[in-house]
């Protein structure tokens, strides 16, 4: 039984080294193989790396306690304490966001 699967590897190195039609086929066929791969294992770094920058960005850390959690609660599930909202800034009156400019000249 060894000696059976020596032969049959000692024939697939002949067709590699040699260069026959089966051979150049054989070699195709394993270059193929590895792109694929390659290929399968680029496809999967990718999805990885866009899952983690997609669950980073649903990350909350609370301001008072520092806990991290991944709802869009406006209180922290932890301490309770409310999450300070941004959207509340936009709301101020314009008088008190812009700034006053006086010219001089300058001689």
């Amino acid at each position: 039984m060894n000696r059976n699967s020596t032969i049959i590897w000692l024939i697939l190195l002949i067709l590699f080294l040699l260069p026959t039609q089966a051979g150049k086929i054989l070699i195709d066929l394993a270059g193929g193989i590895m792109i694929i791969f390659f290929l399968i294992g680029l496809t999967i770094l990718g999805i990885g790396w866009v899952s983690w920058k997609n669950l980073k960005e649903n990350i909350n850390t609370c301001e008072q306690c520092g806990s991290t959690y991944f709802t869009n609660l406006n209180q922290c599930p932890i301490c309770g304490s409310q999450k300070k909202n941004d959207s509340q800034d936009i709301n101020l009156p314009a008088s008190s966001a812009t700034i006053d400019v006086e010219v001089k000249d300058s001689d």
